[in-house]
C-alpha cells in the first residue's frame, strides 16, 4: 500500500507526519486543496 495511486494516477507517498499537508479526508476533495496539492509537489 506504499505506492497506492490516487484517483488522478499520482503515486501517494507513505504517510509521514511531515507530509500531513498532502493528506485529505477521503471523499472530501476541495478545489483549492486539489490545486495546492498539485503545486506543492
Amino acid at each position: 500500500m506504499e505506492n497506492r495511486r490516487d484517483r488522478w494516477g499520482r503515486r501517494q507517498p507513505r504517510r509521514n507526519p511531515s507530509q500531513r499537508k498532502f493528506q485529505r479526508p477521503k471523499g472530501i476533495i476541495d478545489g483549492a486543496d486539489f490545486i495546492n496539492s498539485m503545486h506543492a509537489r
